[in-house]
């Protein structure tokens, strides 16, 4: 029997770059996403991307740019001085990595950086008392403005960080990522993490320890990249295939817990279904509340639809329901704008909808 085909969200646009463009954020690893080499007892990093050269003002009114961090390792993260919701819970880990950074003799050297995606009202002066309020040293801990455009593709082109507007669309806060992003003393981008979880603070510095003790890897092969050490041998066998309803395409995590969050959309429907393959670890939904006015990627969880509160997934459907503790209903967020946030442990997720 056939069963009926649902109406879905296909997983297709996670394979390209406009994965970002669209609004997605994926972490992997401890709430975040690191480049681990495999096979190894101490995994170093793998190289995620480079960052490209820039020239902004810090908070003190000088020239500050790409060059004046070379040879160190940084942490950066977007920003904006009046921002009421996300924003303070990452400057709040933020200061908590510095703190753990000055406990640690041989991580002092390494920087902070954090970038204004207000510049319009973010000038030098204002980050400069928005920094003293915050308890940075000017050396240490940089806040960079700039103009709107140079912010704008720096989050997207230059960190491949999630924006949801154009360079020149109004003057207010550029909607951005709360991601930390480590980059190393090359410029280049070696992780990146949840900016509201506190957690993420220890994977950081877990990860600057590691970068400090061990080599630099050579960047992941291209896709037909045919140099010796790039090549897997496989068996080649022909024979039928059965393939799984919406099963084209799906997104795969490995043992590390992985996050996804959608770009926002108004909610209609009753429940929510997802195809899933789950056997070997578990999947659950978060419903965050979405308000333009934050101006940020990732916002407050629903109370009844934390992650805390959802039932986890453990198997294999292509169309589950999924359900939260407290026996929250769906309905009663009709109307509303939301975004979904999924976590997944050694799952496969293919197609998500909301149905009647």
């Amino acid at each position: 029997m056939t069963p009926h085909r649902m109406t879905k969200v296909t997983l297709l646009i996670l394979l390209t770059a406009a994965a970002v463009a669209i609004g997605f954020v994926l972490g992997r690893g401890d709430s975040d996403s690191t480049g681990y080499e495999a096979g190894t007892a101490m995994p170093s990093l793998r190289i995620l991307g480079m960052i490209p050269p820039f020239m902004l003002t810090d908070q003190s009114g000088n020239a500050f740019g790409l060059d004046d961090l070379r040879g160190q390792a940084w942490v950066a993260s977007f920003i904006f001085t009046r921002c009421p919701a996300a924003c303070p819970m990452v400057m709040s880990n933020k200061v908590r990595l510095r703190d753990a950074l000055r406990d640690d003799a041989t991580l002092d050297a390494v920087s902070l950086v954090s970038f204004t995606v207000d510049p319009a009202h973010d000038t030098a002066e204002v980050l400069q008392r928005y920094a003293l309020g915050m308890g940075a040293a000017p050396d240490r801990w940089r806040f960079l403005t700039g103009t709107r455009d140079q912010i704008w593709q720096l989050s997207r082109d230059g960190f491949k960080l999630a924006v949801a507007d154009t360079p020149d669309e109004g003057q207010g806060p550029i909607t951005h990522s709360s991601k930390l992003v480590l980059v190393d003393g090359g410029g280049r981008v070696r992780g990146y993490y949840d900016g509201l979880d506190e957690g993420s603070v220890k994977s950081v510095v877990r990860d600057l320890t590691r970068l400090r003790d061990a080599p630099n890897p050579a960047p992941p092969a291209r896709l037909g990249d045919s140099r010796p050490g790039n090549m897997e041998t496989r068996d080649i066998v022909i024979g039928p295939a059965r393939l799984r309803l919406d099963g084209f395409v799906s997104l795969e995590t490995t043992n590390d817990e992985s996050m996804l969050t959608t770009k926002p959309f108004k909610f209609a429907g009753d429940h929510l279904r997802i195809n899933t393959d789950a056997r070997d670890g578990e999947l659950a939904v978060e419903i965050l509340e979405y308000d333009n006015k934050y101006h940020s990627i990732d916002v407050t969880p629903i109370k009844g639809f934390t992650r805390s509160e959802c039932i986890p997934f453990k198997g294999d459907k292509i169309r589950h329901t999924i359900a939260w503790k407290q026996g929250s209903k769906l309905d009663s967020l009709k109307g509303k704008t939301i975004k979904l946030k999924f976590y997944l442990r050694h799952a496969k997720l293919y197609s998500f909808q909301f149905g009647n």
